[in-house]
């Protein structure tokens, strides 16, 4: 016989706890369970002595019987639940393994339906030649056997000239396809691109656009220069017609000053030429 008030003696208090709230107790009973477990003291007093209070941390207190049996309907329920836990994972193992066994025996059965089907349609197809044979003559029949089996000579003699005239098309078609490669491989050989050749033709034709580009650059350069020595060379014409005007104005200046006397204290002076790199004075 169970001892429910030694059954709990070494039970741990936060196990417990966890142990009622996965119970399916109600939360405030659970929470009055908590409660009488936590914050206990207990202390040994021998004769008028008695020690510090110490927590107790594991074991139920026995002077609550029906906290007792609450933990004992508790973990008696727990205990069936998991009973009726495993058991319905067991019962689910042998429904599929019966379910595997039901499949297996359905094939068998289509496989043996099918067998039965073929025995019975060749049973119809032996009683009707069965049928046939007994209402022809037994000469007609052997007429007719003979009939189907040049018949079927040649079928198979036709089918040896198929054979023969198939092999020929094969042949044939192959030498067909091998010259068509040979011919396509040729032009395509023949129809290839010189790379080199186009490489060096592109090059040449780059070199010509530089060179004529490089003349162009050459006969504008020659221009400017042209033009910058014919601009000197107006420059130097029109410097020497300003020094020939005032050359001759000096000239004129001077003879009237000879011709009225008013250069007399003056020494007299020569004219002479300088030779120059212009043309001759007109007046010289």
């Amino acid at each position: 016989m169970l001892d429910m008030a030694k059954a709990f003696d070494r039970v741990w208090h936060d196990g417990l706890v966890l142990k009622l709230i996965e119970s399916p107790l109600p939360r405030r009973m659970v929470a009055v369970l908590r409660a009488f477990l936590t914050e206990r003291t207990f202390f040994v007093a021998t004769g008028e002595a008695a020690s510090r209070p110490r927590p107790i941390t594991a074991g139920v207190p026995q002077d609550g019987p029906v906290f007792v049996f609450i933990l004992y309907a508790t973990y008696r329920m727990s205990l069936t639940i998991q009973q009726i836990i495993l058991d319905a994972k067991r019962l689910a193992g042998r429904l599929k393994e019966r379910e595997t066994e039901a499949d297996a025996l359905l094939t068998e059965t289509q496989t043996a339906y099918r067998q039965i089907s073929t025995m019975k349609q060749y049973k119809e197809e032996v009683d009707t030649l069965n049928e046939a044979s007994r209402e022809r003559p037994r000469g007609e029949l052997i007429a007719s056997i003979e009939r189907e089996s040049r018949i079927m000579r040649e079928v198979q003699r036709e089918n040896v000239e198929l054979r023969a005239a198939l092999e020929d098309h094969r042949r044939a078609l192959e030498l067909i396809m091998s010259k068509y490669r040979q011919h396509t491989e040729k032009r395509i050989w023949e129809s290839r691109i010189d790379f080199t050749s186009a490489i060096n033709e592109k090059q040449q034709e780059l070199i010509r656009q530089q060179a004529e580009r490089i003349n162009e650059m050459t006969s504008i350069m020659y221009k400017a220069v042209n033009m910058d020595a014919h601009g000197d060379t107006r420059r130097e014409e029109e410097l020497y017609q300003r020094l020939i005007t005032e050359n001759k104005g000096l000239r004129e200046m001077l003879d009237i000053s000879r011709r009225y006397g008013s250069d007399k204290s003056y020494p007299s002076m020569e004219d002479k030429d300088v030779q120059t790199d212009g043309p001759p004075l007109p007046g010289a």
